[in-house]
């Protein structure tokens, strides 16, 4: 089996799952889970070592160790202020509600090939400083670019820093990090 879509249960309301089982699962390379009423039987983080597709809630996304993961889904939304974290090596994210700390983590990530969100959460009270890298052409810095209406309304923080690592073109660069700290 190379591909498992768990379905939620109908009528009970709660779907469960056992990680280990799941992480012995020898071809499994495509999971996707339920976005509500989803739990795991394991009470630790759950090791999935040859899942490369993952799509579940973001309580799922947060409890996974998943090594060889390229593409993450986050299923429905992102909790009371969006998704904060998925498996560091994915290198292609889709969420629906992401947080403004996953969008600073995902800017550092240089071999990242694709991200969207429906929306971005800026935070709480306690992100005074965001602090974003910018390499040109960045999918991070694309997203914020072509949807200047992803935020939603949250605090904002005190002091946005960017740190600029690469730039080919100085006036795209400047275009780029015009729109993108527009969004803010």
């Amino acid at each position: 089996m190379t591909t498992l879509i768990v379905k939620p249960k109908v009528y009970s309301g709660k779907t469960y799952a056992s990680g280990a089982a799941l992480g012995a699962l020898p071809h499994l390379t495509t999971l996707r889970l339920p976005s509500v009423n989803f739990y795991w039987t394991d009470y630790h983080q759950v090791v999935l070592p040859r899942v490369a597709s993952l799509a579940g809630s973001h309580q799922v996304l947060a409890t996974v160790i998943a090594p060889n993961v390229v593409h993450v889904e986050s299923l429905g939304f992102g909790g009371a202020h969006g998704v904060r974290i998925v498996p560091a090596n994915a290198r292609s994210i889709h969420v629906h509600d992401m947080h403004l700390e996953l969008l600073a983590a995902l800017s550092r990530q240089a071999n990242l090939k694709s991200v969207s969100a429906k929306r971005i959460w800026r935070g709480d009270m306690s992100m005074h400083v965001v602090t974003l890298e910018y390499r040109q052409g960045h999918p991070v810095w694309r997203m914020l670019a072509r949807h200047l209406d992803l935020f939603a309304i949250m605090a904002c923080p005190k002091r946005l820093v960017v740190h600029v690592v690469h730039v080919d073109d100085a006036d795209v660069a400047m275009e780029e990090l015009a729109m993108g700290i527009a969004a803010f």
